[in-house]
């Protein structure tokens, strides 16, 4: 891949991160905004690194107009920075790397093979209709595996009223995924659901999730540092050749793209997953679901390396279009 997969944006550095290593480096330009010149401008009394004037055409005008470049020399800082009852133009730092700098993220090019993990999990409900909580329901099964590569695995909770067997399994499925080490966790309505449930459960049996990433930083259900959490459900719900199937569930979707050997037990047995505890239809199914997220990953994967590489930003950044 010609590109990153993905990069913070820190106070005075970026981090990259790119064959599965994360390479810290300066900022390559300094944070800047552009204000319309004029002798007299207000701001709340913060401080910036200078002014110089510079000469762009804006959108929807013909001819150039002078515009004063404001810089400073953190991203902190750049933030703060505002003129009062002056026009600015204000972008977020990896929007100015992007525009001032297209062919940046060229120089650290994403060249191992992308490793892609595909997840889905099932919870345990009753058959009274009540949709499961973290707080209250255990995680029955999780099921993965990386794309391409073998079948699926399913980590089994042994007893699901202990909480010692959920923890077991939990953390049987992360040494798996330090192990595997993906640069993508591929999920469907995984930021709604399947990570925000796993990080609820976590914090419940008192659990550390940052072992989930490859770097330091705070796991969230939209973030995973140093992987990428791609949630497939944001290209399905925008894929418009899909206009006229009666929902998105991955079922129906699965469908849509022939893929084989699909396993439905219903919404009624899945009302009431009680009932499959201790029985193989319980990884059957869960198995044939990552099997269809692995489908779909062969269906949306190139789209995003290409644009991503057409237009020259981290992978991440073009999967995070939807949101």
């Amino acid at each position: 891949m010609k590109v990153p997969l993905l990069v913070y944006v820190g106070d005075t550095s970026l981090t990259i991160v790119r064959n599965s290593i994360a390479e810290v480096v300066p900022l390559p330009i300094k944070p800047h905004l552009y204000i319309k010149s004029t002798d007299k401008i207000e701001n709340d009394g913060l401080t910036y690194r200078g002014r110089e004037k510079i000469l762009r055409i804006p959108i929807g005008y013909d001819n150039p107009e002078e515009f004063d470049v404001v810089t400073t020399d953190s991203v902190s800082e750049y933030k703060k920075l505002y003129f009062q009852n002056t026009p600015m133009c204000k972008h977020n730092y990896d929007e100015l790397v992007y525009s001032e700098l297209p062919n940046f993220y060229y120089d650290y090019p994403n060249t191992d093979p992308l490793k892609i993990a595909v997840l889905d999990m099932e919870v345990l409900t009753s058959g009274m209709g009540i949709f499961p909580n973290a707080d209250r329901d255990p995680i029955i099964a999780i099921g993965f595996k990386l794309v391409g590569i073998g079948e699926p695995i399913i980590v089994l909770v042994k007893d699901p009223k202990d909480t010692l067997s959920e923890t077991d399994a939990i953390n049987e499925f992360i040494d798996k995924i330090v192990s595997l080490d993906p640069d993508i966790i591929a999920t469907y309505n995984g930021v709604k659901f399947d990570i925000r449930y796993l990080l609820g459960r976590m914090d419940v049996l008192g659990m550390d999730p940052s072992r989930l990433g490859r770097i330091a930083g705070e796991v969230t259900p939209e973030d995973i540092p140093g992987r990428i959490h791609w949630d497939i459900w944001n290209d399905v719900e925008n894929d418009q050749t899909l206009l006229g199937l009666p929902n998105r569930r991955l079922k129906t979707i699965g469908y849509h793209f022939k893929v084989s050997d699909i396993i439905d037990l219903g919404r009624e047995a899945l009302s009431n997953t009680s009932q499959l505890l201790g029985k193989p239809e319980l990884s059957t199914y869960l198995a044939s679901d990552v099997m269809i997220t692995e489908a779909l990953v062969g269906v949306y994967i190139d789209n995003h390396i290409a644009m991503a590489e057409m237009v020259g930003i981290p992978l991440r950044e073009k999967m995070r279009a939807y949101d």
